[in-house]
């Protein structure tokens, strides 16, 4: 199996942030403390798999 690796790509934090947005108003009624970006994507300028 191949796993890409591709040069950073600032797309990935506002790709975050929209999913980040929808699971807060999905889970308005749950105590979440946070919704946090991890892994290789949330790095700036760090390759990563996509």
């Amino acid at each position: 199996m191949r796993v890409p690796v591709v040069p950073y790509d600032p797309a990935w934090a506002e790709a975050f942030e929209c999913i980040r947005s929808e699971l807060l108003s999905a889970l308005r009624e749950v105590a979440v403390e946070a919704v946090e970006h991890v892994g290789g994507t949330s790095v700036v300028g760090l390759t990563a798999n996509r």
